[in-house]
């Protein structure tokens, strides 16, 4: 009977082992997956503003896309690898040309995101402290800017709007208090 119980523990064992296998390779499957998707999406923009696709191209313009977030031509540079720096600066100005990528300044560093009709121009919230950019998602706030310039007939390239402050854990760190 001992024996009966210890071969059915190792069996349970190796079952559960071979799930977490099993959920692991699902996971990478899905992870390959959505890569695939997004990168054969970065090649379909590219292609509908007249760019042409090149492995460099694509590797910066999907760096964009995966990151969800804004990113500084170094940040992107560090992800992509071997390209020159120089090189990464002429994309994003490309990009920016064809309006597949919006560039803002803060503090006089440029940041870049993606300007697609899923991703549109949206307010950003800048720690003083430690310099994190986080998005917001303001569609009423962006409305009123929008009627404000066709109220005074300027028509607007890009709205850009940051409020600088001190980010919770900033301001936990050195003892601020947010109003």
């Amino acid at each position: 009977m001992n024996c009966l119980k210890k071969a059915m523990q190792s069996w349970r064992e190796r079952n559960k082992s071979l799930r977490r296998t099993q959920n692991l390779q699902l996971s990478c499957i899905c992870d390959i997956q959505q890569i695939m998707f997004k990168a054969s999406n970065a090649e379909q923009m590219l292609k509908s503003k007249g760019v042409s696709v090149t492995p460099l191209r694509l590797s910066v313009f999907g760096t964009l896309i995966s990151a969800e977030k804004c990113l500084m031509a170094e940040e992107i540079l560090k992800q992509v690898g071997s390209i020159n720096k120089v090189t990464v600066y002429r994309i994003l100005e490309k990009l920016v040309e064809v309006k597949l990528v919006r560039r803002f300044s803060i503090k006089r560093t440029f940041y870049y995101e993606i300007a697609d009709k899923d991703h549109k121009p949206h307010p950003h919230l800048v720690c003083k402290i430690c310099g994190k950019v986080r998005c917001l998602n303001a569609s009423e706030l962006m409305i009123i800017l929008s009627n404000l310039c066709k109220l005074y007939g300027f028509q607007a390239d890009n709205i850009n709007v940051s409020i600088e402050g001190v980010c919770n854990k900033c301001s936990k760190q050195h003892s601020c208090k947010i109003v």
